[in-house]
This record gives C-alpha cells, structure tokens and sequence, in this order.
C-alpha cells in the first residue's frame, strides 16, 4: 500500500465520549423500566458503532506509523481495558447470589456467571443458558464484541499487508448488505445471529471511510440533528416501529456513523459541544464500568429492595449504579487500563523496531 502522507489522524474527540454518555443512558432508561425507553438495544447499536469505528481507526494508524500492528500489543491493551472490571463485578455477583437468593436462581445464575466471564453470553442463549435473564444478560454485547475482535483486528492487518484495502472496502460494504438482508428475512441461525452484529461492521466501515478519503463531504448540522433526534425517538417509542423491522438496530448504527463524521469534521458544532460537555465526557468515560454495573444494581433493588416507594427506588437504582460505577472506574478500570496501555506500548515498540530493521 502507498504511504498515504497526508492522511487525517482523527486525535482525541472529548465528543466521542459524550456519544458514549449518550449510549449508555439509552440503555439504562430501557432496563430500568421507563415507560419510555423499552429499546436497550438501540444504545447498543450506538455503541457498536463507534467501537468499530474507533478501533479501526487507531489500527489504522498504527499501521500508517510503523508499517506493521501489534496484535499482541492490542490484544494485551484490550484485555486489561475490559476483563478486569469485568470479574470484580462477577465476584460482587456470586457474593449477593449466594446469600440473597434462591438456590433455584443460585444455579442459574452460576450459569450466567461462567458465560459473562467466558465473553459467551450471546452463544449461551443458543444453548438455553440465561435466556430468563436473571442478572447478567447485559452481558451479551460484551461477548458479541470480544468475538469480534478476535479476528478483527489479524484480518484488517492482513489486508494492509497484502494490499488490498479497497476491494476489502467493496467486500465488507457488501458483506453489511447481506447480512441486513437475511436478518430482514429472518433466516439466520440462532447461533449466527447471537454472534454477527452488523452494527459493529458499519463502524468499522466508517473508519475505513473517513481514513482513506472515501467520503469526504462534512455532513451538515442540521443531518446530524435529525439523527440524533430519529434514535432519541426510537429509544423512546419503540412500539412506533413495527416489528418486522429488525434492520432498525443497524438504521440506528447507520445514523450514528453519521453523527460521527459530523463531530469528527465539526468540533465547534453545536452537536459537538453539547456532547463535549464535562459531564457527558465524564459519563462517557465511565460508561463501560457504568454499563457492567447498572444491570445487577437494578435487578438487586427490583429483587431485594421490594419494600422502597417505586419513585424512590427509581432514582436510587441510577444513584447506586453510579456510585458503584466510579469505584469501578477509579480502583479497577482506570488503573488496569493505564497498565495495560504501558504493556502493550512496550510490546508495541519492540515489534516496531524489529519491523523497521
């Protein structure tokens, strides 16, 4: 592949942050039982895409500095970035579970522990494993993701190496299409369709997009206002749509994509400035401990703490998921992830320098 020198390094955008705010909210107004917001899997569209297209992006990058990825560096920065918040919330779990519930929902929820801990959550529902849903089927976007970038990141490498990034384009653009449509028809299996999420695809697309100056054109405020008002919408009234339209996760994808480029080509924008805010970054930051976290509060406060005023506990479960998502973020996350990134940039610079040589 030609070096492609003035290529757009995208940098940190406080707004992408801001969009994970955004995401995270979504999902935790549907699981808490909003009248509302019944489509937690709208902020996980949202999500999807821009982690596909975030990561993306940042091999990219590697790949144009140095010539090479480092997949054990990414491998290594990943697995410290999520695995352990992750099992300190498991141990939480299994501590609660053994002493505050039911044996019937004890063995049950073992079951779902070994599937969050095995990032297999979206399989196991095709083996009957937590299809009630006791505590921990948030987790099955987890899975979806790790599977993914599992092959992720080995395939985009190889397709730099061997140069052939814009048939790859062409094909993933397709492959997208495919996949939309059979979901459309309904014809995937259990198994596939707990694994290939679409969402994540079209981020990742969109990285491939912006990096090489396929599209180029700023998308205008008043589009990505309209986006970002048609998800608020349909997070807020799902039933609007008709069932038959299980491609409105990824329409959701798509129109985040747009909002993306918008804040990207943008910063001094409206859009950009409101999600740039202190508190949106601040949320954003924390909203990967915040989404391990809020999920098993609600569940504990709708199981245990049947006896508080329903407005009461409404507030109290965002209150409590908050708390316990900034101890999260402030002893396990934060300090694993800055380990992490330490590793992997020592791991990183050895295999560039080898590349170089």
């Amino acid at each position: 592949m030609t070096k492609n020198k003035n290529f757009n390094q995208l940098k940190y955008q406080p707004a992408l942050d801001g969009i994970r705010a955004f995401a995270i909210m979504l999902v935790m107004l549907a699981h808490a039982n909003f009248q509302l917001f019944k489509n937690g899997g709208i902020g996980v569209s949202v999500f999807f895409a821009l982690s596909g297209f975030l990561i993306t992006t940042l091999l990219l990058e590697e790949f144009q500095k140095n010539d090479s990825i480092s997949l054990k560096g990414f491998y290594v920065r990943r697995t410290m970035r999520l695995f352990p918040a992750l099992y300190v919330m498991l141990v939480f779990v299994f501590i609660y579970s053994t002493f505050f519930r039911i044996p019937s929902d004890q063995k049950m929820i073992n079951h779902e522990i070994l599937s969050a801990a095995l990032y297999s959550f979206n399989i196991s529902w095709a083996w009957g494993w937590g299809t009630t849903g006791i505590i921990l089927y948030h987790t099955w976007s987890l899975g979806v993701e790790e599977q993914f970038y599992l092959f992720w990141p080995v395939l985009l490498f190889l397709c730099l190496k061997i140069k052939i990034i814009k048939p790859f384009v062409y094909f993933l653009a397709i492959l997208i299409f495919v996949i939309w449509t059979l979901n459309y028809l309904d014809t995937f299996s259990l198994i596939l369709g707990s694994i290939i999420k679409e969402s994540i695809f079209i981020g990742c697309l969109a990285g491939l997009i912006r990096f090489y100056g396929y599209f180029k054109m700023k998308i205008p405020l008043v589009v990505a206002l309209l986006s970002l008002v048609i998800i608020f919408l349909i997070g807020m009234y799902p039933k609007a749509i008709p069932n038959h339209f299980s491609d409105i996760f990824n329409g959701c994808s798509i129109l985040s994509v747009i909002i993306i480029f918008h804040i990207v080509g943008n910063s001094e924008s409206v859009i950009s400035k409101f999600f740039s805010n202190k508190i949106m970054v601040f949320i954003g930051k924390i909203s990967y401990s915040l989404y391990l976290w809020h999920l098993p509060i609600f569940k504990i406060f709708n199981s245990s703490l049947t006896f508080l005023p329903s407005h009461i506990a409404f507030v109290g479960k965002f209150v409590v998921s908050f708390l316990f998502a900034l101890a999260s973020w402030y002893l396990v996350e934060k300090k694993a992830t800055a380990l992490g990134r330490k590793w992997s940039f020592k791991i990183a610079e050895k295999q560039h320098a080898l590349t170089r040589l």
